[in-house]
């Protein structure tokens, strides 16, 4: 049986960013040189959630 190594990321993005903003910096995410040497002969598979709410910041 031939295996194939797959690499699952889930990318998080922070801030006011619209959804083509967002899909633009998982392209550019994607052609990165360590994701492109990671790549060669491996699946990388990258995933992009729906936009998270903003982070609260806690202080005391």
């Amino acid at each position: 049986m031939d295996r194939q190594t797959v690499i699952l990321t889930h990318l998080t993005l922070e801030g006011d960013l619209t959804e083509e903003q967002r899909q633009r910096l998982r392209e550019i995410g994607d052609r990165c040189p360590v994701h492109r040497l990671l790549s060669a002969g491996t699946e990388i598979r990258t995933l992009l959630p729906p936009t998270a709410p903003p982070l609260v910041e806690i202080t005391p």
